[in-house]
């Protein structure tokens, strides 16, 4: 059981993002493009660290699923 939510950025968009005080986790399911200059691809993962910065740009169309923190 998770919770999260779908990011979807279309090709040649960018994106930015900033995160709060809790950790994330990020699954490209479909698409590439970069996050802060590094390349993404699909089926690649990522961790969106606390109070980052995120600058995403999708070469083509990017389909994101970021997934949060399971609370008590």
């Amino acid at each position: 059981m998770f919770d999260g939510e779908e990011w979807e950025i279309r090709d040649a968009k960018c994106f930015e993002y900033q995160n709060d005080e809790q950790p994330k986790a990020a699954l490209v399911w479909e698409g590439n493009g970069t996050v802060n200059c590094r390349p993404i691809s699909k089926n690649m993962e990522f961790l969106i660290t606390p109070k980052a910065t995120l600058n995403i740009i999708a070469d083509t169309k990017l389909k994101i699923y970021v997934f949060f923190p399971m609370l008590k």
